[in-house]
């Protein structure tokens, strides 16, 4: 796994746990460019921004198919855009609790078929929730 982030104090944790890790904002294209993804098994991006989300995905499909793209988002559908661009898992926040998608993560790295039945129950869910009104909360 790599980490992506533009807090240095976050980079440092990563540093210190020998994790890979690059300082940098996921909206700077030359950041993006910089990205190596062949050899990635797993992408977690924590950035709400869709175009960004967006351009991660395919960068990242590009160079590695058989990637696992995690990503977040604040609205239904903004999600199903992704999992439509191919994200493998979008994580609303206000519907997913953080440890929720950590045993999701773990559990993905043994066994994609469980993440594959996660992810098609979590479409479901949120097409039947855009359908009865609900939306994950604006932040102003």
């Amino acid at each position: 796994m790599l980490v992506l982030d533009y807090n240095p104090e976050v980079i440092k944790s990563f540093i210190k746990k020998k994790q890979p890790c690059l300082y940098g904002d996921i909206g700077d294209l030359e950041t993006i460019s910089r990205l190596n993804f062949k050899s990635v098994d797993i992408v977690v991006s924590t950035v709400s921004t869709q175009p960004y989300n967006i351009m991660l995905i395919q960068r990242v499909k590009e160079q590695n198919k058989d990637a696992l793209i995690f990503v977040t988002t604040e609205e239904i559908d903004n999600a199903l855009e992704l999992y439509d661009t191919g994200a493998d898992y979008v994580i609303l926040p206000h519907f997913l609790g953080g440890e929720y998608v950590s045993v999701l993560l773990e559990e993905s790295a043994k066994n994609m078929n469980k993440l594959i039945v996660a992810k098609l129950k979590h479409i479901e869910e949120l097409k039947k929730r855009k359908r009865i009104g609900h939306e994950h909360p604006k932040h102003h």
